[in-house]
């Protein structure tokens, strides 16, 4: 009986803004995403581009919270 064995890998995108992220997600490359509140404010991008985001992405989209 032949066994298939998947091999899944992963990379990670470090995508500065927007536009590049709406670029990788054109290609099929992403699944997912991690947003860093500090990332966004150090790019002086505007929290409403998250729902930008959400909308470019067909998986998940998680953020990271400051407290």
């Amino acid at each position: 009986m032949k066994q298939h064995v998947r091999i899944i890998s992963r990379v990670r995108f470090f995508l500065p803004n927007v536009e590049e992220i709406k670029r990788i997600a054109n290609l099929s490359l992403v699944d997912g995403i991690t947003i860093n509140p500090t990332l966004i404010a150090k790019e002086g991008m505007d929290f409403r581009q998250v729902k930008v985001i959400c909308s470019v992405l067909k998986g998940s989209v998680s953020s990271e919270v400051i407290g």
